[in-house]
C-alpha cells in the first residue's frame, strides 16, 4: 500500500485546509439552492445524526493518530540514542583490545559518517539503499575484520566477544533507522479521513448563516484540523522536517571517535 513518501506534510496539511474549507462553503452555497422542504427540522435531525457519527470517527482516528505518531516518534528518539551509545561502546571495545584494531576502528568511523549523511542530509537515498545489498556492506567488512583477529589472552578474547555481539546490535539499529526514515501513514488511509472531514464541514456550512463570521469559524476550524495533520505527519518522519529528532548525539559520538 502506498505511503506518504512522496507528499509532504506541508502539502498534506495545506490540502486538507482547503478541502475541509471548501466543504464548508459548498455547504453553504447549497443552502441557498435548497428548497425549504429540504431545510425542515426533521432533515436537520437526521443530517446532525449522521454528521455526529463522522464527527465521532473521524475524532478517534485523528486522535489515534497523534497519539501512536507521538509514542513513534518517542521510541524513534530513544533508540537512536541507543545507537548513538553503542557505536561509543564499540569503539571503546576496539580501544581496549590494542593497536591491531586501529584499521576496524577507521571503518567504524566512516560508517558512521555514511549513516548520518544517509539519514539527515539525504534520506531520499537512504530509502533507496533497503532494496539492495549496498547497505551492509560496511557492517560485514567490519564484522569481517573482527572476527579475523587473533587474541592473545583472555581479555583479549573477551573484548572480541564483546565487539561482535555489540556490532550485530549495531547493524540491526542501523538497518531499523533506514526502514523508518520514510513515512508509515498509508496515503489512501489519510483520503479517506480527508474525505469524512470534508462532508462534516459541509453539514456545518449547510445549515449555517451567510455571513463572515460564520466563514471565518469555518476557515479557523479547518486550519486546526490541518495542523493536526500536519504534526502527524511530521512525528511519523522523525528525521526530516520540522519536528525531526536531533541529531546531536551522533554528532557527539562522531567527534569523540576521531583517532
Amino acid at each position: 500500500m502506498p505511503s506518504t513518501e512522496a507528499m509532504t506534510a506541508e502539502i498534506v496539511a495545506a490540502a486538507t485546509l482547503l478541502a475541509l474549507f471548501l466543504g464548508g462553503l459548498l455547504g453553504m452555497r447549497l443552502r441557498t439552492r435548497l428548497p425549504e422542504t429540504h431545510l425542515s427540522s426533521e432533515t436537520k435531525d437526521v443530517v446532525r445524526i449522521s454528521m455526529g457519527l463522522i464527527a465521532t470517527m473521524s475524532a478517534l482516528v485523528v486522535g489515534l493518530l497523534l497519539s501512536s505518531a507521538r509514542v513513534s516518534w518517542d521510541a524513534k528518539s530513544t533508540q537512536f540514542k541507543d545507537l548513538s551509545a553503542g557505536v561509543l561502546q564499540l569503539d571503546r571495545e576496539l580501544e581496549l583490545y590494542g593497536p591491531s584494531t586501529a584499521a576496524i576502528r577507521a571503518k567504524l568511523r566512516e560508517t558512521v559518517e555514511n549513516s548520518y549523511r544517509a539519514i539527515w542530509l539525504n534520506p531520499g537515498d537512504a530509502a533507496a539503499k533497503i532494496g539492495n545489498r549496498a547497505a551492509g556492506v560496511p557492517f560485514r567488512m567490519i564484522f569481517q575484520l573482527l572476527t579475523a583477529l587473533e587474541p592473545a589472552n583472555d581479555a583479549q578474547r573477551w573484548l572480541k566477544t564483546k565487539a561482535l555481539d555489540d556490532l550485530e546490535s549495531l547493524s540491526r539499529g542501523h538497518f531499523l533507522l533506514l526502514e523508518q526514515v520514510e513515512g508509515s501513514v498509508p496515503m489512501p488511509f489519510l483520503v479517506v479521513l480527508i474525505v469524512w472531514l470534508a462532508l462534516l464541514f459541509a453539514s456545518f456550512g449547510l445549515f449555517a448563516p451567510t455571513n463572515a463570521v460564520s466563514v471565518v469559524a469555518l476557515l479557523l476550524c479547518a486550519a486546526s484540523v490541518a495542523g493536526a495533520m500536519f504534526l502527524i505527519l511530521e512525528m511519523d518522519t522523525p528525521f526530516h522536517g520540522v519536528m525531526r529528532i536531533s541529531p546531536d548525539p551522533l554528532l557527539r559520538a562522531m567527534m569523540l571517535l576521531q583517532p
